[in-house]
């Protein structure tokens, strides 16, 4: 099965960055944005159920694992370093442009533990390279 797995990564390279860069606008876009009054809302209820760092975590897992099968060719610590850097200047940004976020520390570690699970989950699924 891990076999058809990485024949279909290997075939779908241009349609898998497609899905990639757009994630990642809509991630941006998301994690930049400014709070409303429905965000609260929203966000009491989200937070009942998931854990803030949960979804950072998650959200960066999907993007390492987005980024590390759309560059199959790529070494896979370019990823943990590009998108480590990215979770960093989204806090830097979020906590400067006073939009009700604020940056936090712990949201940079699970975007890292984020990385690695997807680090590790990749390396199942398509090898050691």
């Amino acid at each position: 099965m891990l076999k058809n797995i990485r024949v279909w990564l290997h075939r779908n390279q241009a349609f898998l960055r497609i899905v990639l860069y757009s994630y990642f606008l809509l991630l941006t876009w998301l994690l930049l944005r400014g709070n409303s009054q429905i965000d609260n809302i929203s966000i009491k209820i989200i937070s009942t159920f998931y854990n803030d760092k949960v979804i950072h975590t998650t959200v960066f897992f999907i993007l390492f694992i987005l980024g590390r099968f759309a560059y199959l060719h790529k070494k896979p610590i370019i990823f943990l370093i590009l998108f480590s850097l990215y979770g960093i200047l989204i806090e830097i940004l979020q906590e400067f442009m006073k939009l009700g976020r604020t940056f936090e520390y712990f949201d940079i570690l699970a975007d890292f533990i984020g990385c690695l699970l997807g680090l590790l989950i990749a390396r199942l699924i398509i090898g050691f390279r």
